[in-house]
């Protein structure tokens, strides 16, 4: 069972190491304890502030909110289990997004 937790571990950082949002958004979340709570388009435009140059012109760098929301409905999972949690609400025609840091045990 260990074996295969650690295996689960590392094809999760895996995930995550190679893909230029996640490594973007670890480095945000970092630096913003509280968490992030608005729309993908108020996102991007944090992600964009933070990410370098180089990074915003790599092929998977989403160029619009709803990229970055379908990016982040995939990378969900694999950060929850590194103590991310991404949720995503709606009310009316409203969609936002909740981002914040969970205690992992």
């Amino acid at each position: 069972m260990a074996a295969y937790a650690g295996n689960i571990e590392e094809a999760v950082e895996t995930v995550l190491e190679n893909d230029q949002v996640a490594v973007v958004l670890r480095t945000y979340m970092d630096t913003t304890p509280d968490g992030f709570t608005g729309t993908a388009a108020d996102l991007l435009k944090a992600l964009n502030a933070a990410a370098s140059e180089t990074q915003q012109k790599a092929k998977g760098w989403p160029k619009s909110p709803p990229v970055l929301a379908k990016t982040l409905r995939r990378l969900a999972p694999p950060l929850r289990k590194t103590g991310i949690n991404v949720a995503f609400e709606r009310e009316n025609r409203r969609r936002w997004m909740t981002i914040v840091p969970v205690k992992r045990t």
